[in-house]
C-alpha cells in the first residue's frame, strides 16, 4: 500500500488506503509504504498493517526495488504517471490505482474511484477493471455498520482535514455562530492545523483534535448536520446517515462534489473559497439527504483482491504434476455428484480428455491455482457466435471462502477475449445451493428441464 500524507496533500490518501488495508484483513500480508510519517500515522499503520516502510526522498526508485513478482501494489497519489505504473507492471506485479481524478492513462489492473461513476471518463487498458461509485467507498472500520442514535438538535460538526491550509474551519465556525438554530459547534482539527489560537477565541466552538475513526463515527451519528469538504470524510459522514453541507476548495474535489450533489447525497455549497459562502451556509435548509447504501464493501474488496492471486493455466499447458492434482479434484465424489457423468475415472482417461482438447476449438478448460495450490476449474463448452455454456467447480476444501464468485468475475476478461457475450449454465434441480448462487451473481432461469435448470447471463 503506497500512500503519503502531509501539509501539502492532506491526509486523505493515507486514510483511505489504510481503510483498504483494514478491509482486506489478515488474509493478505499488508505492508504500508510512506514518506515522513508522523507519530499518529505510525500508530495507525501499526494498528492495521502487518508492517510499514518509510521511504527517503528517492522514493520512486526505492519503492520499485522493494517489489517482487506476484506482489499486489496499491498506489494512491497524483504523481504515479503511466510510465511509473508500467515499471511496476514490468516487475510482474498486480497494480491497483486509487484516484479521485481521471487525468491520466492507467495501465493498472484496477482503478478505484468512489467519487465518480461514469466509465467513459477514464482512459484505461482493455483489461483494466473500473471500481467506480459509492459501492466502492473506502471506509474505515467504524463506518462499515455505524449505529444510529437520536440526533442532537442545533449541534453541528465542522471538519476540514488535518491540515486545512485555508482555515475553512475558522471561517465556517464563525459563520455558523451567526446561524440562529445552531447552539453547539464541534470543530475537528489535526496536528498540522495552524490556526488554533484564532479558533479558540470563538466561545461557541468545542475543539477536538486527532479523533480516532471510532470517535468520528460516533460524532457523525449524534450531530444534526456536518459541514465538510467533498472528500473521504464526507463519505464517512454520509455512511452514518448524517446530513452534510459540502463544498470543494481544490480541483480534485469538484467532480466528486458535483456527483454527490447530483444524486442528493449532500446539500451543495459549491466553491468554498468564494465570498458568498456565508449566504449559502446561513440560508441552507438542513434536511436529511440520501445515505450511502449498505453494500458489503468488505466482501467486495476481498473478492476483488483474491482474483489477483489466481494463476490461470489452460488444461493443455498443465505439467504432469499439475494435471494429476486436477484429476484428483475432478474425481472427488463431492464434485462428481454435480457432474453429468457421476462415475469416477482413472488418470489415463483424464490425460486422454486433455489430448482431445488440443484439437477441439469448441471447448476451453482452465485450471486455477493460488501460489501453486489447485483450487478449482473454469471451462466453457459449445462455443459459438458469442455464446458458450459455462462450467465451474471449486475444490471441496475451498468451499465457502468466496473463490467461486471472485473467479467468476475474473474469468469474464478471458471470455471477452473469445468474443463471448452470453453465458449459459446448467444446474441440477436437486442442487438448490448452486441455483441460489447462480441467481445471486446475475444468472436467470430461461428453461426448466427434467433434471436441470438452464440459466443465462450477459457478459460486460
Amino acid at each position: 500500500m503506497r500512500a503519503d500524507a502531509g501539509q501539502s496533500i492532506g491526509y486523505g490518501h493515507f486514510v483511505r488506503t489504510l481503510a483498504l488495508a483494514d478491509m482486506l484483513g489478515t488474509e493478505f500480508y499488508r505492508t504500508f509504504v510512506t514518506r515522513t510519517p508522523t507519530a499518529y500515522q505510525i500508530e495507525q499503520m501499526q494498528m492495521i498493517c502487518d508492517d510499514y516502510v518509510v521511504l527517503s526522498d528517492n522514493h520512486f526508485n526505492e519503492f520499485l526495488l522493494m517489489l517482487k513478482e506476484g506482489d499486489i501494489v496499491v498506489l494512491d497519489n497524483y504523481f504515479f504517471d503511466p510510465n511509473y505504473q508500467q515499471q511496476i507492471k514490468g516487475k510482474g506485479c498486480k497494480l491497483v490505482c486509487v484516484d479521485d481524478m481521471h487525468d491520466k492513462h492507467y495501465v493498472a489492473d484496477v482503478v478505484i474511484n468512489h467519487g465518480l461513476a461514469d466509465t467513459a471518463l477514464f482512459d484505461v487498458e482493455p483489461y483494466t477493471k473500473l471500481c467506480l461509485g459509492l459501492d466502492w467507498a473506502l471506509l474505515r472500520h467504524p463506518f462499515w455498520n455505524p449505529k444510529s442514535v437520536i440526533r442532537e438538535k442545533g449541534h453541528c460538526v465542522v471538519a476540514f482535514g488535518g491540515v486545512d491550509y485555508y482555515d475553512l474551519t475558522g471561517k465556517v465556525v464563525k459563520l455558523l455562530s451567526e446561524k440562529n438554530n445552531v447552539r453547539k459547534i464541534t470543530a475537528v482539527v489535526g496536528d498540522a492545523y495552524a490556526y488554533m489560537e484564532t479558533l479558540c477565541l470563538n466561545q461557541n466552538v468545542e475543539i477536538k483534535k486527532n479523533l480516532s475513526a471510532q470517535q468520528m463515527a460516533e460524532l457523525f451519528c449524534e450531530v444534526e448536520f456536518a459541514v465538510l469538504p467533498s472528500s473521504t470524510v464526507c463519505l464517512e459522514a454520509i455512511a452514518c446517515g448524517c446530513p452534510v453541507l459540502s463544498g470543494y476548495y481544490v480541483d480534485n474535489q469538484i467532480e466528486v462534489h458535483n456527483n454527490l450533489a447530483k444524486h442528493n447525497y449532500i446539500i451543495p455549497l459549491d466553491d468554498l473559497l468564494t465570498p458568498d459562502l456565508g449566504h449559502k451556509l446561513l440560508s441552507a435548509n438542513i434536511v436529511p439527504q440520501k445515505y450511502v447504501n449498505s453494500v458489503d464493501r468488505v466482501s467486495c474488496y476481498r473478492q476483488l483482491f483474491r482474483t489477483f492471486l489466481f494463476d490461470v493455466i489452460d488444461y493443455r499447458d498443465l505439467t504432469e504434476e499439475q494435471s494429476y492434482k486436477v484429476w484428483q479434484v475432478r474425481n472427488n465424489p463431492v464434485i462428481r455428484v454435480c457432474m453429468t457423468n457421476t462415475q469416477p475415472f482413472d488418470f489415463e482417461s483424464h490425460c486422454s480428455f486433455i489430448d482431445k482438447l488440443k484439437k477441439d476449438v469448441s471447448k476451453r478448460y482452465w485450471a486455477i491455482f493460488i501460489q501453486g495450490v489447485y483450487v478449482g476449474s473454469y471451462y466453457i463448452v459449445d462455443i459459438r457466435e458469442g455464446q458458450a455454456e459455462r462450467g465451474l467447480f471449486i475444490a471441496p476444501e475451498y468451499f465457502g471462502k468466496g473463490y467461486a464468485k471472485a473467479l467468476e468475475g475474473y474469468m469474464d476478461r478471458y471470455l471477452q477475449m473469445f468474443g463471448i457475450r452470453e453465458l449459459y449454465a446448467e444446474v441440477k434441480i436437486d442442487n438448490p445451493r448452486s441455483l441460489k448462487y447462480h441467481l445471486k451473481i446475475g444468472y436467470f432461469i430461461v428453461q426448466v428441464q427434467k433434471e436441470y435448470y438452464i440459466l443465462k447471463r450477459k457478459i460486460g
